[in-house]
């Protein structure tokens, strides 16, 4: 699945699951951690140093008054990235309120795996159910007709080895799979 964007939401039963997962692909991506994006709405701070280079954006509205910050965080998903996906992310206070991903081209096969994973992740570490978290991934399928899909549980999506990457259940892996054994074209 060719995904262009993945948005969770706060939930009031499970505050910290957002963090939880933002900890986990910062891990992978070499993210700034949440005080540091936090501290830099009020100070000059020292960015980590990434290849293609990390680029941070402090976000304000001007048209209302928020007690929330939200910054924008660009990465590229590995060194020779051309493309950088943007990570929008809301704080109230020191809990994170959202957080979106939109990645740009085909970035979003190999990358949405790597979320889809923090998010299952998260989930299985926090003992949720599959609708215990409010997200919406948007995307394409990668195979016949372009369709879009915006998915709302957990269990669309099935981990393929061969791929090493989640597919939605509507794709057909074993097309794929083909692909990728040069047998057949998408």
């Amino acid at each position: 699945m060719y995904v262009t964007q993945i948005a969770l939401y706060g939930n009031k039963r499970y505050p910290l699951a957002l963090g939880l997962i933002y900890n986990v692909v910062a891990e992978y991506y070499k993210l700034p951690d949440l005080k540091l994006l936090q501290a830099s709405a009020r100070d000059t701070v020292q960015w980590p140093v990434t290849t293609p280079p990390l680029q941070v954006y402090y976000l304000d509205s001007l048209t209302e008054a928020s007690d929330k910050d939200i910054f924008q965080v660009r990465f590229g998903s590995s060194k020779d990235a051309r493309d950088l996906i943007s990570l929008f992310v809301s704080f109230h206070e020191s809990q994170v309120q959202n957080m979106t991903f939109v990645f740009p081209g085909r970035t979003g096969r190999g990358a949405a795996s790597i979320v889809i994973g923090s998010i299952k992740s998260a989930a299985h570490q926090l003992s949720l159910n599959a609708n215990d978290l409010d997200f919406a991934i948007e995307g394409f399928t990668e195979v016949g007709l372009a369709l879009y899909i915006r998915e709302h549980s957990l269990t669309a999506f099935v981990w393929i080895e061969p791929l090493n990457r989640y597919l939605h259940f509507k794709e057909d892996p074993g097309k794929i799979q083909d692909v990728r054994k040069g047998r057949r074209q998408l």
